[in-house]
């Protein structure tokens, strides 16, 4: 948890310290199923990848990261002008 912790505080953002907090937590999985310290289903091992390419697309600017997230979001189901957007 040390290690994820000091990812975490080298962001200079809440974004870019979850992001890398996150990317710590798949180095940490990856270590352990390479050295046979955790097993998983074989079925889940490609998501590990799909999960860090995500990470890694994520913007560490929050205006960035507002931008990309805005077109997923169900207008029925919020109403942006209370938030700002």
């Amino acid at each position: 948890m040390i290690s994820i912790s000091e990812e975490i505080v080298k962001g200079n953002n809440y974004i870019k310290a979850a992001v890398n907090g996150a990317l710590k937590s798949l180095d940490i999985i990856e270590e352990a199923l390479k050295n046979g310290e955790l097993t998983i289903p074989e079925i889940e091992i490609p998501w590990l990848s799909t999960i860090r390419a995500d990470l890694e697309l994520i913007p560490s600017g929050e205006s960035e990261f507002t931008e990309m997230m805005l077109p997923q979001l169900d207008s029925s189901k919020i109403i942006l002008s209370e938030y700002g957007l």
